[in-house]
């Protein structure tokens, strides 16, 4: 169906149909909500989760713990890949700190309803009926979540396909969804989870027990978390390869990859981001003054000296609104070919009272 042609009250109505007939089925499986779910549209998309169609009251608390999970695996993979030190779990305490960020955006998308639709619902109407057998899960699951569950995305899934008369599992889940978004991998792999462990017709009152519950939580993290691991490992492998290919595209060889750390919200305590990057030059050659560097903020020149014991280079970024900053990066030869040291903005250049380690290795 063309979303541009339903109207916001027809997204409503079938929304309240599909709810009722959610908490009819879940009667039927011996699961009561105990009220009916208060419905909204919203005929613009999600600021946060752009894809959603719908989300339920206090969901972005749920989302956080989610982000958390691939953004610290990208940290691990990166501090192993170029032999950065940094503390893994400094993810959360990033997230932490920006929460309020996080949730004041979730809130301006909120509007007191249990349940809230999207525009993307107008072009699903016809998946609604699932859609909202997922949605209510999340409602009936509320008091159960805390902070180390990750799982109730999938046991949402889970339902909504028994709903639908789906089967959970795909044969080897990961390749067959190994194209998709990182949420949609937990989604369907905790599913699929469920069915290996529990099978097509368990009772769903069980997903509510305890100890049901962590069965699924441990073997989603052998089953579901190691593949995504293993992925991120390969998209950070990418992400390498991409900055190598840009700088080929603009006749420059890259002579050092490298990551470097940075210390978020103005140098507060284990708060630091690894990012990669590579430094590039028109010719290679064993003492190099100046030349590129390529990270995922952009391109930047670079003017200094990296030879025998020392790097010393400043950085300046292409962007406009950064080419009037100066970044200076600081460093000693660890080992041969590795450089490892201290970035600054200059003081006398930029306002953000910020800066990290970084290493780079000859490639």
């Amino acid at each position: 169906m063309l979303g541009f042609l339903v109207k916001n009250e027809t997204v409503e109505r079938k929304a309240q149909e599909s709810v009722a007939h959610a908490l009819e089925w879940l009667e039927d499986q011996g699961i009561q909500l105990g009220y009916s779910p208060t419905i909204a549209y919203v005929d613009a998309k999600h600021p946060i989760i752009k894809q959603a169609v719908a989300v339920v009251d206090r969901e972005e608390e749920s989302f956080l713990r989610a982000l958390n999970l691939p953004m610290s695996m990208f940290c691990e993979a990166l501090y192993k890949r170029s032999g950065l030190e940094g503390n893994v779990g400094a993810v959360a305490q990033v997230i932490e700190l920006n929460k309020d960020q996080f949730l004041s955006a979730f809130d301006t998308a909120k509007t007191g309803a249990d349940i809230t639709l999207y525009r993307p619902a107008k072009s699903t109407l016809k998946k609604l009926d699932d859609i909202m057998v997922h949605e209510v899960w999340h409602l009936v699951e509320k008091g159960l979540l805390n902070g180390d569950d990750f799982i109730h995305e999938g046991t949402a899934t889970y339902v909504a396909n028994r709903f639908a008369g789906r089967e959970s599992q795909h044969g080897d889940f990961f390749w067959k969804i190994f194209g998709k978004d990182m949420q949609t991998r937990m989604y369907e792999g905790v599913a699929e989870v469920i069915s290996r462990l529990y099978g097509e017709q368990l009772d769903l009152r069980d997903l509510l027990k305890k100890s049901k519950r962590k069965g699924i939580v441990l073997a989603s993290q052998d089953q579901v978390l190691t593949p995504m691991r293993v992925m991120i490992e390969k998209t950070l492998q990418d992400t390498y390869k991409k900055l190598h290919e840009q700088t080929e595209t603009e006749g420059y060889h890259v002579v050092y990859e490298g990551a470097f750390k940075q210390a978020t919200n103005r140098g507060r305590p284990n708060t630091e981001m690894p990012f990669p990057f590579v430094v590039a030059v028109l010719s290679p050659e064993d003492a190099l003054s100046e030349g590129r560097i390529y990270g995922l903020g952009g391109t930047a020149d670079f003017q200094g000296k990296i030879a025998g014991k020392t790097a010393q280079f400043v950085k300046r970024y292409h962007k406009a609104r950064m080419n009037s900053i100066t970044i200076e990066y600081k460093g000693q030869a660890s080992q041969d070919g590795v450089y490892v040291g201290d970035w600054n903005f200059d003081s006398d250049t930029a306002t953000a009272e910020t800066g990290g380690k970084f290493i780079m290795t000859r490639v």
